[in-house]
């Protein structure tokens, strides 16, 4: 649990033209900044518990094959050794649901390999009185292998063309034959490589059982979910365990799910008795969980010398795990984005010996919006066209699929603003045309769409004897601001200075909350603290309306108002008096009220707490809202320099951030794609020649066939 009380004078800043910092979108600083930036704040391994022991985990050196034999026996007998955990020594545990709650396959579950599908796996794991001493002794255990012959990645010749995900076939029209006959027509390859998340704080845990409840200090972007799968790994009911997670130094998608490394920490400190603390090093980052899934994309455009576009062939490809399933979903842009009145999108899964993928920052729409906006350019540049006028003839006014029409799509309109904000009338075509000094400039342009997520949390809103406001939820803070937000949605709608707003997060013992995932934290929870205020205001008016006690009572009004802790009528007639002095006046020492963002038709609410909660029941029942109901769009503009001479690039992003701002709010889709990539194709194509050119680059500013301005540094 992480409580951060906001002191007067530490958190206000801004001014009236802000509408107050008390106001939700005020400049408030940051509640949780002081403890960050002086060193107070405690992450989850940093917790000093008594009796602490100390794992290593213990790695596969090959990517294929099979644990022959694991000799341990110098690493047992070595000074503090405590445990040393292999699959034949663990405990056997119970295999969890996954994602959505789908009930697991009755069979045990066991975190340390026998079968090898991809180098770095855990193989064993070591237990020590002091952290040096479980790093020595894992050096000494001995892996014996029956290596056999690895795919390494999706090139790999033994890969094959993988597994077809039909969920991710989408056609209308006839495609490959208005490709065929189109006069203009672009094909083209893009790769992406396998991105990991690399998150300043590392993953690691600490776990600690007394009798069957269990408690775990681990940095989580989702309590509820993780505490699920502990639940389930060791047949406990969801209430027995306990996940804290008070800080968390970044995750980017790698921090939502309960990993093995947990499940191993957790099972050496029931072996043993002792609460156990387990940190993955730095090179365990890139093969302890997912990262994003290398791809492959064709993307086929016909269109007419005009640019109008009659024809998008997409095929796809994303590599997966030997035994895991991963879906990089990477026609969820192409088919959406643009008007075309033939459309073919198929994906493949390849496996490979590589760790199971995971969600890692717009996972799917990001290489998916890469490759189409990618393809879009290359079309531009063929037919002579402005990259920015050929995405607006190939406007898509309806979902083309769908057939439906937008609920409200404001691209057109975002990239007007962004044009003239960037300066774009000013952009000329020509490679090498655009110069400051010795810097080569390049502009580019793109759109990229994100779901828009509904969602499922609660919170508990109480005002307390003293007048200040309590806020609690499992809901987390990973850098969002979940602290800052809460404490002025609960003031604002309370009528208190956010000064007296405590809010208490990151224990999934508080109310429920879902993912921190997919852009979706803030609307929900901040949607239930504002119902959950809102009833412990109308709680706070009826007591002061109506029971005998209340100074108001003489008074007979039907409305009173709170501002500033404080509670009178709106005309200005009879007592004023502080939220603390009436509480204190009716006999009460708080009021207490649950807001939630479930909809107002809704699947009966679980009872009990004994049945470990789905995904679905923290944040949606499947069958009243769809997982995706809409989506954001935006545009980017950007621009990048390239040095004539040596090729460096020097991003400006100053007019990124006058831009990336302007999204609009389709029915079916979504948020912005950086247009880097075409901004680096500009410079790019103007640098091929550099080295040769770099004695006749000219000094003058920006230079072109047209008047350009300095192009301006970034703040």
């Amino acid at each position: 649990m992480t409580v951060h009380n906001i002191r007067v004078g530490e958190s206000k800043r801004g001014d009236a033209s802000d509408g107050g910092v008390d106001a939700v979108g005020g400049r408030l600083s940051r509640v949780d900044g002081p403890a960050k930036i002086t060193g107070a704040a405690k992450y989850a391994v940093e917790q000093q518990l008594e009796g602490l022991a100390y794992a290593v985990l213990v790695e596969s050196t090959i990517a294929s094959g099979k644990v022959i034999a694991i000799d341990s026996k110098a690493a047992e007998a070595a000074p503090g050794v405590l445990k040393v955990l292999t699959p034949d020594t663990i405990i056997s545990l119970r295999t969890a649901s996954d994602w959505f709650g789908t009930p697991p396959p009755d069979k045990p579950y066991c975190p340390l390999a026998r079968d090898i599908t991809f180098s770095g796996q855990h193989v064993a794991a070591v237990v020590a009185e002091t952290f040096e001493q479980a790093v020595a002794a894992a050096a000494m255990v001995k892996v014996s292998y029956e290596e056999t012959p690895a795919i390494v990645d999706l090139s790999d010749g033994k890969a094959g063309d993988g597994i077809p995900v039909d969920a991710m076939t989408k056609e209308w029209g006839d495609a490959a034959a208005a490709f065929a006959s189109a006069p203009v027509r672009i094909c083209a390859a893009y790769n992406t490589p396998r991105e990991y998340q690399a998150p300043m704080e590392p993953h690691g845990l600490i776990a600690r059982w007394e009798g069957d409840h269990l408690t775990v200090w681990e940095p989580s972007q989702w309590l509820d979910g993780m505490a699920r799968t502990y639940a389930e790994w060791f047949g406990l009911p969801f209430e027995n365990v306990r996940l804290v997670s008070p800080y968390i130094g970044g995750g980017f998608g790698s921090k939502a799910l309960a990993l093995g490394h947990g499940a191993i920490a957790a099972s050496a400190a029931k072996m043993l008795g002792w609460p156990v603390r387990l940190v993955m090093t730095r090179p365990q980052t890139f093969t302890g969980y997912g990262g994003r899934a290398a791809t492959r994309q064709t993307v086929t455009i016909g269109a007419e010398h005009d640019g109008k576009i009659q024809s998008i062939v997409h095929r796809g490809v994303n590599e997966t795990s030997i035994e895991g399933m991963w879906v990089e979903p990477l026609g969820s842009v192409t088919s959406i984005m643009y008007a075309t009145p033939n459309f073919s999108s198929k994906q493949n899964v390849v496996r490979v010996n590589s760790v199971v993928p995971g969600a890692m920052r717009a996972p799917g729409e990001n290489p998916s919006a890469f490759g189409i906006e990618s393809a879009i350019d290359e079309l531009a540049y063929e037919v002579g066209i402005d990259p920015l006028e050929i995405r607006l003839r190939n406007y898509a006014e309806q979902d083309p699929h769908a057939k439906k029409a937008w609920s409200t799509r404001q691209l057109r309109e975002a990239f007007a603003v962004g044009a003239d904000r960037f300066g774009w009338a000013r952009r000329t075509p020509e490679p090498r045309s655009m110069r400051d000094g010795n810097q080569l400039i390049g502009w580019g342009v793109a759109a990229g769409t994100y779901p828009v997520r509904r969602a499922y949390g609660e919170a508990i809103v109480r005002i307390l004897a003293d007048g200040s406001v309590e806020v609690e939820s499992s809901s987390i803070d990973m850098g969002q601001g979940t602290y800052t937000i809460l404490a002025q949605t609960a003031a604002e709608t309370v009528g208190v200075s956010a000064d007296d707003v405590v809010v208490k997060l990151g224990d999934s013992h508080f109310p429920r909350a879902g993912v921190a995932g997919g852009s979706r934290l803030a609307g929900v929870m901040t949607g239930a603290v504002y119902k959950a205020a809102t009833s412990a205001l109308d709680q706070l008016i009826g007591l002061a309306i109506s029971d005998p006690r209340s100074p108001f009572n003489a008074l007979q009004a039907n409305t009173l108002v709170v501002a500033n802790g404080r509670i009178g009528s709106p005309r200005g007639e009879g007592p004023d008096v502080s939220i603390a002095e009436l509480l204190k006046s009716v006999g009460r020492d708080r009021i207490e009220a649950t807001g939630d963002t479930m909809p107002a038709i809704r699947a009966p609410r679980i009872a009990t707490r004994t049945t470990p909660p789905s995904p679905w029941r923290c944040r949606t029942p499947r069958a009243t809202i769809p997982a995706t109901p809409g989506a954001r769009i935006s545009s980017r503009c950007a621009s990048t320099r390239i040095s004539a001479r040596c090729g460096f690039r020097a991003w400006c992003r100053r007019w990124i951030r006058a831009v990336s701002t302007i999204r609009s709010w389709p029915k079916a889709s979504g948020r912005a794609a950086s247009s880097w990539a075409s901004a680096r194709r500009c410079s790019k194509k103007a640098s091929w020649t550099a080295a040769t050119a770099a004695s006749s680059t000219p000094t003058s500013p920006i230079t072109s066939s047209r008047p350009m301005p300095i192009f301006p540094t970034s703040r």
